[in-house]
């Protein structure tokens, strides 16, 4: 409301949406409540860099088991 640049009733429909993603918060990766703008933008970079290492691992540990389990093949054969 404080930006006056969306109706009362938009700023009502996404109020009652919004209840609703709060109440499955349990199920979110990561929660963050923005009350610090600073704090804010140093949590979601944080979890930018994580998703990224996460994903650079997860693709050298898929190549890793493949070539595992080729090799595992391959002596049993």
């Amino acid at each position: 409301m404080k930006r006056a640049q969306d109706s009362s009733e938009t700023v009502k429909d996404r109020m009652t949406k919004s209840i609703g993603e709060i109440m499955h918060w349990k199920e979110y990766d990561y929660v963050i409540v923005n009350n610090n703008f600073e704090q804010t933008l140093h949590e979601v970079k944080s979890i930018i860099t994580s998703e990224k290492l996460r994903r650079v691992r997860n693709s050298q540990l898929e190549e890793f088991i493949e070539t595992l389990t080729y090799e595992f093949k391959e002596l049993k054969s």
